[in-house]
């Protein structure tokens, strides 16, 4: 068997006096094959590979169901590129909306029509922020399909949204602080060993919370090794969240939420 300079992948075996053309690539899943392609005419032979190739092009377009791609996107994409809370997040969208309700869908059979559906009967029963949530997660989903070539287009990206209610957010005035500062104090005093260690503990991380802003998982996701008692100065570099019902340390969500 001789390969002709210049000529790809095309082979010639001069005892089958057959042309052979390999083509490597990968299915919807991702996994790797091959197939080899043969004619004793090579003019015909490369018809044959473009028609082959062609149609690899065109089974990866939503040739893959929601639920195959779900499992994909879980282990190979987010597994590797998401910090645990957002992985746990993906999952439990996944698991409670993407997989009962669009599992069986081909990927490009999902229309923005069928899921504004969706999202609409889910304002029935849910908040519109929770509606939000799940919708980014959708649009997240989908984004990462085009990615990888599996749909053109984002259905989910194509839906309106709930309107966000406004929010009614208020800080604490400073007779608010300075009275909740001075019930602490109270709480503290004539109280046992045991009681004392509990509610002192509490009376930290608020007074942390009001002095510096901190999240509530930045404030209990706290170690010695990023505080300064001398210079009065914490640095926010690890987080506790709950997964799953167990807590893990992690590092803050972005760089910019180091300080």
């Amino acid at each position: 068997m001789r390969r002709l300079n210049g000529e790809g992948c095309y082979f010639y075996n001069t005892k089958t006096k057959l042309w052979r053309f390999c083509v490597h690539y990968k299915d919807v899943l991702g996994k790797p094959r091959q197939k080899s392609l043969y004619s004793r005419d090579k003019a015909e032979l490369k018809l044959k590979v473009k028609k082959f190739t062609d149609k690899i092009r065109g089974d990866n377009i939503g040739d893959i169901t929601v639920a195959e791609w779900a499992d994909k996107w879980l282990s190979s994409v987010v597994a590797n590129s998401c910090k645990r809370k957002t992985q746990e997040n993906y999952a439990t969208t996944v698991r409670n909306h993407i997989i009962p309700n669009f599992g069986q869908y081909k990927l490009d059979a999902v229309t923005a029509s069928i899921l504004q559906d969706y999202f609409n009967q889910l304002l029935l029963d849910r908040s519109p922020i929770t509606v939000i949530s799940i919708r980014t997660i959708f649009i997240v989903f989908f984004n990462a399909a085009i990615d990888f070539g599996y749909i053109k287009n984002n259905p989910a990206k194509q839906t309106r949204p709930p309107k966000r209610p406004k929010s009614n957010k208020k800080a604490l005035s400073d007779a608010e602080i300075t009275a909740l500062v001075e019930i602490m104090r109270k709480k503290l005093e004539n109280t046992s060993e045991t009681e004392y260690f509990v509610r002192s503990s509490y009376s930290t991380a608020i007074h942390l919370a009001l002095e510096t802003g901190m999240r509530e998982g930045e404030i209990f996701g706290l170690v010695w090794e990023n505080v300064n008692l001398k210079k009065g100065i914490v640095f926010v570099k690890t987080t506790l969240s709950s997964i799953r019902g167990k807590a893990r340390f992690d590092t803050p969500k972005s760089s910019h939420s180091e300080r």
